[in-house]
This record gives structure tokens, sequence and C-alpha cells, in this order.
């Protein structure tokens, strides 16, 4: 706990970071996102996390604590690398997660904000992905936000922009986006 705030690592996993430095063909965990527990809010921050990191929808016994703890989060900051693609070029697992992974973990932690980060869209399409830009991002994952029925709102954060960390704030973002 540092200054009324609880952080909590969480293991992640994020392509070849994972991998043993004596033997590489093992893996050793050594990546993490967080969970920051505020006195009214909370937030995790899951960014760098690779196609691999399925235990979020579908936990092991061993990980449904870390699931539980995210469930429910007023904002979750991930990383959106692509649209759809879950692999890159080579077959290799994509070294971040697609839009379309996104949502079923979405679907999991239910969170009440979901910010989309490292946004690209680069193994989607050759040369600059989508050439879409942030806004763009945001418009068509808000889009498919609403079609589905996910949870809370989506959101791409702004170059500059303050993000105030509180679960009035919720409520504020939600109306500005509708």
């Amino acid at each position: 706990m540092i200054g009324g705030v609880t952080i909590t690592p969480i293991t992640t996993t994020h392509s070849t970071a994972d991998l043993n430095a004596i033997n590489p063909l093992k893996v050793a965990q050594c990546c993490c996102g967080y969970l920051l527990e505020l006195p009214d809010c909370r937030v995790a921050l899951l960014w760098d996390l690779d196609v691999t990191n399925t235990w979020l929808e579908s936990p092991a016994p061993h990980q449904l604590g870390a699931v539980e703890r995210l469930r429910g989060v007023d904002h979750i900051f991930v990383d959106c690398n692509t649209w759809h693609n879950s692999s890159d070029a080579h077959g290799n697992p994509a070294s971040h997660i697609s839009f379309t992974l996104l949502k079923n973990f979405a679907r999991k932690l239910e969170p009440r904000c979901t910010w989309l980060a490292h946004l690209s869209g680069h193994e989607d399409a050759p040369g600059n992905g989508f050439g879409w830009l942030n806004k763009d991002w945001q418009a068509n994952a808000q889009r498919v936000w609403a079609a589905e029925n996910l949870p809370g709102t989506v959101r791409v954060p702004q170059i500059g922009e303050c993000i105030i960390l509180e679960r009035s704030t919720l409520e504020t973002a939600a109306l500005a986006d509708s």
C-alpha cells in the first residue's frame, strides 16, 4: 500500500519477454500488469498482453483469485494492437491482443470503462495497417461495443488527456460518448 493506494501485481505473458535467459525453450514468467485499488476506484493496467493470456477468460484454478480481483474494475487500460489478428505474418502468436480477443476479456471481467492503448493494426494489413487514426479506432470500437452489448464503455485516450480515476467520471464519460 502506498498513500492509500493498494498496488497488486498481476502476472501476464508478453511473447519473447517470458523466455528463460538460460534456456530459451523454457518460460520464465516475468511480465506483469497491476491492479490499483484507490479509496473510490479500482484500475487495472494490463498493457503488453500477448494472445496467450487467455486465462483472463478461462482461468485455471490457481488464476481464479486474480480474475476475481480484476472483475468489475472501474477502469482497465489494455493494449489492443490489432482488430482481428491473433498471429503474426509467420503464424506465431501475436505479441499483443486483438480487439476480438479483448471483447472476450471484457465479457468476463465486466469493467466499467475499457481504455484501448497500443493501437496500430499493423498485423491486420500490410504497410500502415488500417490507416486508422485513434478517433477511428474509438468510433469503430464503440459501434461494436454497443452492438454486442459489452459491459461498460470503451474509449481511446487522446494525447494529453487527463483521465480522472473516479467512479463519478465514468458516468460523465458515458454520457459524452452517447
